[in-house]
């Protein structure tokens, strides 16, 4: 018999983690995977959770207008005011360029910690869809 099991833990469960629990609250039941693995004896001694995310992707400000500070607030502003809208919380992008990064910068985004990785499923889903 295997020492560990792995398996989804159920939202009644989630209290179970060793999250802050804003950190839980904070996920939807509906669509968070928690996923543990669990000792003999019951323990979570693991756990990874998938959640969904907002990402914000292709900015692109036309170069006669990337000097103009106003261009680049005003879409700030406006992709802010759309994300609160809709009650997004936070949203991650991905910023590859140095100017990029200032302009973030400048307007209130944060570097996250760690590295991105990619967890790439496509040729699984193709061979079971």
């Amino acid at each position: 018999m295997d020492r560990y099991t792995a398996r989804l833990l159920p939202h009644a469960e989630w209290h179970r983690l060793d999250f802050d629990p804003a950190v839980t609250r904070s996920l939807d039941p509906t669509r968070a995977i928690i996923v543990v693995v669990e000792n003999e004896a019951g323990d979570i001694v693991a756990r990874w959770v998938a959640f969904d995310t907002v990402a914000l992707e292709g900015l692109s400000i036309d170069p006669a207008y990337q000097k103009h500070p106003g261009v680049a607030a005003r879409l700030m502003q406006a992709m802010t005011a759309a994300l609160v809208e809709r009650n997004i919380p936070q949203a991650i992008t991905m910023i590859t360029a140095p100017e990029v990064e200032r302009l973030a910068e400048r307007h209130g985004l944060t570097r996250a910690p760690g590295r991105l990785w990619v967890l790439d499923l496509r040729g699984l889903l193709e061979r079971t869809g």
